[in-house]
C-alpha cells in the first residue's frame, strides 16, 4: 500500500496540473474573445469611413487633405493601381 505522503504528492501534482491547464485555456479563450471584439470594432469603424468617402468620391468631390472621422486616424484614397491620391494629415 502506498504511503500517505506519496498519495498527497500525487493528488497535489494532479490538481496543480489541472488548474494550470484550466487557467491557460481560460486565458487563451479570453484573449481570443477580446482580440476578435477589437478587430471587429476597428473594421466596422473603417468600413463606415470608407462608405462616407466612397459616396463623396462618386459625387466628384475629392477634398484635399482628406479628413478622418470618428476613431479612424488615417484615411488614404488610392486609385485602381494603388497610387495614393489623397491622404489625411
Amino acid at each position: 500500500m502506498p504511503s500517505l505522503h506519496s498519495l498527497q504528492a500525487y493528488y497535489t501534482t494532479a490538481v496543480t496540473m489541472l488548474l494550470l491547464l484550466l487557467t491557460v485555456l481560460g486565458g487563451v479563450s479570453l484573449d481570443l474573445a477580446i482580440r476578435y471584439r477589437i478587430e471587429d470594432q476597428a473594421f466596422s469603424d473603417a468600413e463606415q469611413v470608407a462608405t462616407q468617402w466612397t459616396a463623396q468620391v462618386r459625387a466628384g468631390a475629392l477634398p484635399d487633405p482628406a479628413s478622418a472621422s470618428g476613431t479612424v486616424d488615417l484615411v488614404q484614397l488610392v486609385d485602381a493601381h494603388g497610387t495614393v491620391m489623397v491622404a489625411s494629415p
